[in-house]
């Protein structure tokens, strides 16, 4: 099997870099998520979590881009991971993903995204997120 390719090529640049993890408590979801994801990030990684406390535990081995996570999750919600993560050094791009309309206005998060979700736009908000590294907002959301 031939090595994933790195760089950039024509004016494409090629996503062998990107790590997605993504935190989903529904098994069905989760698994049908990152099969899509992987599918529209050729070169790419995709792991995932069932929860957040798993997901901190899979974000320092996997050491991930990007962290793509449901607000609402079993333990520790995604604002919590969100703060936690932020915490660490270098740490990821997060996108909250959510069925929950008033959760638009929360801040701290590089993207929030509506469900029913459409993986061309995560896929393009991952993307975005991968090239603009943290910089639009390294603070943790507010309580």
């Amino acid at each position: 099997m031939a090595a994933a390719p790195t760089g950039v090529e024509g004016n494409v640049s090629v996503e062998a870099v990107i790590r997605v993890l993504i935190v989903e408590d529904d098994t069905d979801s989760r698994e049908l998520l990152a099969e899509l994801l992987q599918g529209e990030l050729p070169g790419g990684r995709v792991e995932t979590a069932p929860n957040a406390e798993v997901a901190l535990e899979r974000a320092g081995s996997f050491d991930p881009t990007v962290v793509v996570s449901d607000l609402t999750l079993p333990g520790m919600d995604g604002v919590a991971l969100c703060r936690e993560l932020r915490a660490r050094e270098n740490p990821p791009g997060v996108i909250l993903v959510t069925g929950h309309p008033d959760a638009a206005g929360l801040e701290g998060f590089d993207a929030v995204l509506a469900k029913p979700l459409d993986i061309e736009e995560l896929a393009s908000a991952v993307r975005m997120v991968t090239r603009q590294g943290t910089t639009e907002t390294d603070a943790a959301p507010a309580p």
